[in-house]
Order: structure tokens, then C-alpha cells, then sequence
């Protein structure tokens, strides 16, 4: 992980959001998502079996405006391993390396989690994601 451009970006953030240029709908959306994805996180690391269920709420909701940004890739992919029990299988694994709640990095995380996808899904490539986390 390139550890400068990350502090650059959270410092850009901060600034933003303590100067009031980021407010109101343009936070309301944002936070839903991580409330979502929170309660995801749970679920995964509980071992409960809702945690799909709880997965597929956050990336078919209408209000999640992430979705719709065409370089977000990563929701459509997602939306189709949510729909093969095989996939999910290999996603819950993948979730579990980046949700973990370990000494590791969150560059390694993203590696671990970018991996178990990528050895889930050989083939031609149609069904794989990548993951670019500020180049880690």
C-alpha cells in the first residue's frame, strides 16, 4: 500500500468534510452503505448465515448511488457471485481475510481478499475483480 497517497487522500477527506463541502444527501448515502456493510461485517465474522442476505440488501438498494458510478466496478460482480452458492462460498472466505480482525495490514487484507477471488474464479477472466486500493 502506497502509504503517502493514503494519508494524502484521508487528509483531502477530512478537509472536505470539516469545511461543510461535503454534506447532507452526499453523506446520507454514504453512511446507510457503511451501516450496510457494518452490519455484513458482523454477520461474516459471527458466522451467521444472513450475512448474504445482509450483503445483497446493501448493493441492490436504489439509494446506494455508489453503484451506479460506472467505475465501480466491483458491485456486479459481486451481484452475480451472491447468486451461486459455490460463489458465495468463495466470497464468504474472501470476506472473512479482509474483515478479520487480526494484526494485518490493510494493504494485506485487500491482497488476501483479492486473491482468494481470483484463485475462486479461473477461467477467461469474466467473473474476476481486482481491487485497487491507492495502489497498495
Amino acid at each position: 500500500m502506497n502509504e503517502a497517497k493514503l494519508d494524502d487522500y484521508l487528509r483531502a477527506g477530512k478537509r472536505l468534510f470539516n469545511d461543510g463541502t461535503i454534506r447532507g444527501s452526499e453523506l446520507d448515502f454514504k453512511e446507510k452503505l457503511i451501516e450496510g456493510l457494518a452490519r455484513t461485517r458482523s454477520a461474516v465474522l459471527s458466522g451467521s448465515n444472513d450475512w448474504a442476505s445482509l450483503l445483497e440488501s446493501v448493493v441492490k438498494d436504489p439509494e446506494n448511488r455508489i453503484t451506479e458510478r460506472r467505475w465501480v466496478q466491483f458491485w456486479p460482480v459481486l451481484r452475480d457471485w451472491l447468486g451461486s452458492e459455490n460463489d458465495r462460498a468463495i466470497l464468504l472466505g474472501a470476506l472473512k481475510e479482509l474483515w478479520a480482525e487480526d494484526d494485518k495490514s490493510a494493504g494485506d487484507r485487500v491482497r488476501a481478499f483479492d486473491k482468494l477471488v481470483r484463485a475462486g474464479r479461473p477461467g477467461n477472466g469474466t467473473r474476476r475483480v481486482r481491487i485497487s486500493l491507492c495502489e497498495y
